[in-house]
């Protein structure tokens, strides 16, 4: 498994350096509040505390470098053979770019499936083949409609616009870039949404971030990991969607990928007391909470294999996840 020293060492210097405790952060209408830290020297002390955890790990010297705020790790010749063949400057972001980091680093994470490909582009890419790569790759956002590669102005603000830190990164020419925070907590298995969420969300988490980011720790320990999730308080405001079905697509995804999986992310909804804001009893069985959502939102189309007698497919309903 992943050292446990690497593994404390990369979470104690992810939180010492997140929200209030090492950036300054907003209090109640907008104003800073907290202790307030020069950012500069914030980013140095997480890229200081990333390069040494390489060190640590072994990882070899002409494998990485600092790319201003941001590192860049090559990933061996032989390992990018094993990913689908793209044209220059098209990439992988999400699931394949986490693995592609945690197989660079050769730590025994993210070892399922990746249930879906995200692809992205860099914007002075030729954007010809794009079109093609999707139908290839991306069939599920084809047939729903969304096969949009997505286009990278900027890999910085791209990187540091994330709703988690473990997605903080691309793998684009070869190349996972990544940010030092995405590299520590994918060491420390960490879970955690950014702070540049949080600022967008008022200090809250949306709740399609929020039960994501329970499914991702269940995920995790599925896989044999531990899952460090680190507490957010979830946005009850309404919208345009209700509460329960951010809570079900999540379930959704979860069967895609193993019953096992779905069965962890209800126990852990039950724990996290975010069970009975959707509807659901705090005693509620897994299949029986499929069941239930199916009858109380007819118009999303969602489906839970394994947990209901249906076959895979990903689930409808308008909202990106």
């Amino acid at each position: 498994g992943v050292p446990e020293a690497a593994a404390a060492a990369a979470r104690d210097a992810a939180d010492g350096s997140f929200g209030g405790r090492g950036q300054a952060r907003r209090g109640r209408g907008g104003r800073r509040g907290g202790p307030k830290r020069d950012p500069a020297a914030v980013a140095a002390r997480r890229t200081d505390a990333a390069l040494d955890l390489l060190e640590a790990l072994d990882i070899p010297d002409d494998v990485y470098a600092v790319d201003g705020p941001d590192l860049r790790l090559r990933v061996p010749a032989g390992d990018a053979a094993g990913y689908p063949p793209l044209p220059a400057g098209y990439g992988f972001k999400g699931g394949v770019a986490r693995k592609a980091l945690a197989r660079l680093l050769r730590l025994p994470l993210s070892t399922a499936a990746v249930r879906d490909i995200d692809l992205c582009r860099l914007a002075g890419a030729d954007p010809e083949p794009a079109r093609e790569l999707a139908e290839r790759y991306m069939t599920d956002d084809v047939i729903h409609g969304n096969a949009d590669v997505e286009v990278i102005e900027s890999t910085d603000a791209y990187l540091n616009t994330r709703e988690f830190t473990v997605n903080e990164l691309l793998f684009v020419d070869g190349e996972v870039r990544a940010t030092p925070l995405a590299l520590l907590d994918t060491v420390g298995q960490v879970v955690r949404v950014t702070q540049a969420h949080l600022n967008r969300s008022r200090g809250r988490t949306h709740p399609i971030v929020g039960y994501k980011a329970l499914r991702f720790a269940a995920n995790r320990e599925a896989e044999g990991g531990v899952a460090h999730l680190r507490p957010f308080r979830l946005d009850f405001r309404p919208r345009a969607h209700p509460l329960a079905f951010f809570f079900a697509l999540q379930l959704s995804r979860a069967c895609e990928a193993s019953t096992d999986i779905a069965c962890r992310y209800v126990d852990l909804t039950r724990a996290k007391n975010l069970l009975h804001p959707v509807g659901l009893n705090d005693d509620v069985a897994p299949a029986e909470a499929a069941r239930l959502l199916r009858e109380r939102l007819p118009g999303y189309h969602l489906v839970f294999p394994g947990l209901l007698d249906e076959p895979a497919g990903r689930s409808g309903g308008g909202a990106s996840a």
